[in-house]
Order: structure tokens, then sequence, then C-alpha cells
């Protein structure tokens, strides 16, 4: 599998592959269409909205919080689709993805 090592982009939407340094594929487009899509639905991003100034803590945020929706957000089928392009560990976000 190809992987690349390029930190580029907003951390807000970075993978937590990305920021590990080990090398990331594909996997990590799918996370920030995750984002993406949550911010279009919710009005918000769902890490760290308000961490600003330090990637690391971002980081940090990222790795230990857990996806929450607003009360208003009650489509099941979006929240799942969601959930599956914001699965923390790269290798069962590719497995639960079928495009």
């Amino acid at each position: 599998m190809f992987k690349t090592f390029t930190i580029i982009g907003t951390p807000h939407y970075m993978a937590p592959e990305v920021f590990e340094g080990k090398g990331y594929s594909f996997e990590a487009d799918y996370w920030s269409l995750g984002i993406l899509l949550y911010e279009f639905i919710c009005g918000k991003l769902p890490f760290g909205e308000n961490v600003h100034g330090d990637p690391y803590s971002l980081y940090a945020l990222i790795k230990k919080s857990r996806l929450d929706f607003p009360k208003y957000v009650n489509d099941e089928q979006i929240k799942k689709l969601i959930q599956f392009l914001l699965v923390k560990d790269p290798k069962n976000r590719s497995q639960q993805v079928n495009f």
C-alpha cells in the first residue's frame, strides 16, 4: 500500500494518523470528509472547536474525545456515515467505508 508522510493542511481536518508521522494513505481522506460532513450538518467542528495555535493539543484532544452529535441532528443515516468516516483507527476506517 502506498503511504505518504507529508504533513500539510488545517489541523482540525487532519486524521489522527497524519499527526503520528508513521505515514498514511487514502483513509486520511475519509477522515477529512467526515470532518467536513459533520461541520456541514452540525455547524461546528466535531473535535477541538475552540483549540487554536497548538496542533499537538488538538491532536491529543482528537485522540481522547468521543464523537457526539448535537440533539438537533436526527438523521440516523448521516450520523452512521459520519461515524464510519471518523473511526480513529485507519485500518478499521477503510474496512467500514465501502464506496
